[in-house]
């Protein structure tokens, strides 16, 4: 906690800090950071929580329609990102969590966890309870022992949500065909109109309608792709290269194999 104001020192509060500092905002006298960078430093719930947060819950089987793309080819699932879009729209937020909320992943686990997210959304039908698991029990099974913490105010009831749906959108339309997904955790506003970096062209975001649009006819997208041309890659005999030589689309999971689909014998058999 820094000594002079009642801010808690997590690392999106020392972001904050520094950048203030930098455009003239706060001198370096006005905070004291209190906490240090390293690799893979992630308190709140960005990329590497929610990663790790996912690793935590695969013993419980917890849905993420992220992974779930590039799990579902290899038992021959149909499943893509529209589908996960639709989870995201059905899903509440019960997490109190950064950047949206006021918490971080270390409060999450003083609280109860991912057993008890998992159960909340198990209590209203949001998580298949009659799935197994690794464990060879149910996630019901699993989540048995978990109880509501009535003295925490990370986790919400799915009646009191944060937000309704999940802070991730699905986007579609002529610049996102096979649909982009976009965060929206914190933001009000939701639409967005300007020129991209690559071509100059005008595009316009509505996160709240799932659209992303460029201005082009179809004749004017049509002749670029003509001329398009796959960019040279200096990575051509390391881990990256031989990825990049076998991935898929990204819609299908970018997964580095046709899949299950394309199996003559399931392996799980032999």
């Amino acid at each position: 906690m820094d000594a002079r104001t009642d801010i808690k020192s997590t690392l999106p509060n020392m972001f904050e800090a520094v950048s203030k500092h930098l455009v003239g905002e706060i001198s370096g006298a006005d905070f004291e950071p209190a906490t240090s960078l390293s690799a893979t430093m992630c308190d709140a719930q960005f990329i590497a929580s929610t990663v790790a947060t996912v690793s935590e819950a695969i013993d419980p089987a917890l849905p993420c329609p992220a992974r779930a793309l590039a799990v579902a080819p290899e038992r021959d699932v149909k499943f893509d990102r529209f589908d996960a879009a639709e989870i995201f729209k059905k899903t509440p937020n019960v997490a109190d969590l950064k950047p949206l909320g006021r918490h971080v992943a270390k409060d999450m686990f003083k609280a109860g966890d991912i057993p008890l997210l998992m159960k909340t959304l198990l209590d209203k039908d949001h998580v298949h309870g009659d799935c197994f698991t690794v464990t060879g029990r149910t996630i019901a099974e699993n989540l048995k022992s978990a109880n509501w913490n009535p003295r925490q105010d990370v986790r919400r009831s799915t009646d009191e949500p944060v937000t309704t749906t999940r802070g991730m959108v699905g986007l579609k339309r002529n610049f996102a065909p096979d649909m982009a997904a976009v965060k929206v955790a914190g933001m009000s506003n939701l639409k967005f109109t300007g020129a991209d970096p690559c071509f100059g062209d005008i595009s316009e975001i509505d996160a709240a309608l799932g659209t992303l649009n460029v201005k082009l006819t179809d004749a004017e997208q049509a002749e670029r792709k003509t001329k398009w041309r796959l960019s040279a890659t200096n990575h051509t005999s390391d881990t990256l290269s031989k990825f990049a030589q076998q991935v898929g689309r990204a819609a299908g999971g970018a997964v580095p194999r046709p899949g299950g689909a394309y199996e003559k014998q399931c392996h799980v058999d032999i």
